[in-house]
């Protein structure tokens, strides 16, 4: 899974969040507002899965995890 965020110029509706899977284009949203001022950056993530109410144990690997500021691919 491969996934995009696109930070919006302030002041603007012109930000994107995208995702492939297995390199095939699953969703692409456009219109986000994530930041109200240019100095506000992307600058972290964070990996996880939300599992609720579950009785039994669960186990979530994570590999070959890569971060960039362009297109790496699958």
């Amino acid at each position: 899974m491969e996934i995009m965020i696109k930070a919006n110029d302030a002041g603007q509706d012109n930000g994107e969040m995208a995702a492939w899977i297995d390199g095939e284009l699953y969703m692409h949203v456009t219109g986000f507002n994530w930041r109200t001022t240019n100095e506000l950056k992307i600058k972290r993530i964070s990996l996880g899965i939300y599992i609720h109410n579950n009785p039994k144990d669960n186990t979530c690997w994570f590999d070959d995890v890569a971060l960039s500021t362009g297109y790496i691919g699958p």
